[in-house]
């Protein structure tokens, strides 16, 4: 990643981040779960906010029990 220096990542390197397509990543923000900012004509997320998205959404998930049926 480029940003190694910044805790502003594009929508490309926010996908890269978390692992999912950029599709992926405008579908969340129009969806409201990942908050986009523009700056200087860019469209930029902030890495620290993407966390927090993350480790809330995580939180409210069932941890994986693989003795449980699917």
């Amino acid at each position: 990643m480029n940003s190694i220096y910044t805790h502003w990542l594009t929508k490309k390197e926010t996908a890269q981040y978390l692992k999912l397509s950029v599709r992926s990543i405008e579908y969340l923000i129009k969806d409201g779960l990942l908050q986009a900012h523009k700056i200087g004509g860019r469209v930029l997320l902030d890495i620290k906010e993407i966390d927090a998205c993350v480790r809330a959404r995580c939180a409210s998930i069932h941890p994986f029990n693989p003795d449980e049926r699917l």
